[in-house]
């Protein structure tokens, strides 16, 4: 997974960390301990959807509303479809400030 700097910096400060001081490594255990509770915490909830051939895919929906915040979109490993989920969710918050 290749992920740019300023993405990751922009993942890590919405999760709530300073911009200098985030984890180093990136998984998909971090996610669930960082992203997911925010997520749920904004009233998203998330899907992960396994296909054949190690194909992955997320998707964010916003219940309060009933829409789909992100495609669904296949990747070769889960935590690269929910990061990219979850970016296009950032990506819309910060467009709609």
């Amino acid at each position: 997974m290749n992920i740019k700097q300023e993405d990751l910096v922009r993942f890590w400060t919405w999760c709530g960390f300073d911009a200098h001081a985030f984890p180093q490594e990136f998984s998909l255990d971090l996610i669930y301990q960082y992203a997911v509770p925010r997520l749920q915490d904004k009233g998203y909830s998330i899907t992960l959807i396994a296909y054949e051939r190690n194909e992955f895919g997320a998707g964010i929906f916003d219940e309060v509303h009933d829409v789909s915040m992100t495609e669904i979109n296949r990747c070769d490993s889960p935590t690269e479809a929910l990061f990219n989920a979850i970016m296009k969710v950032i990506e819309n918050e910060q467009s709609n400030k």
